[in-house]
C-alpha cells in the first residue's frame, strides 16, 4: 500500500491482469498438463478427452476477472 512505485500503472496493466510472467507460467502449466494427460502417447493419458480442441467436448466456467479468462485460453 505504500510503495511508491505504482506497478500496475507503470506496466500498463489493470489491477489483477496476468503479468507477463503470470502469462508465461500459466502456458508452461498447461504444457505440463497436455504432455502428461492428453498426449496420444502418455500413458497417464485421460480416456475420452482427444488430443485436438473441439469445443462441443468442454465446457468452462471462470469469474470475470482477466487473469481468469485468460488462463482458458
Amino acid at each position: 500500500p505504500k510503495d511508491p512505485v505504482d506497478f500496475p500503472k507503470l506496466a500498463d496493466l489493470n489491477l489483477g491482469d496476468l503479468t507477463g510472467l503470470g502469462q508465461h507460467q500459466c502456458n508452461y502449466l498447461g504444457d505440463i498438463i497436455y504432455d502428461r494427460y492428453i498426449h496420444e502417447n502418455s500413458k497417464n493419458r485421460i480416456k475420452g478427452i482427444v488430443p485436438r480442441y473441439e469445443s462441443k467436448q468442454y465446457r468452462f466456467r471462470s469469474t470475470d476477472l482477466d487473469r481468469t479468462l485468460m488462463s482458458m485460453w
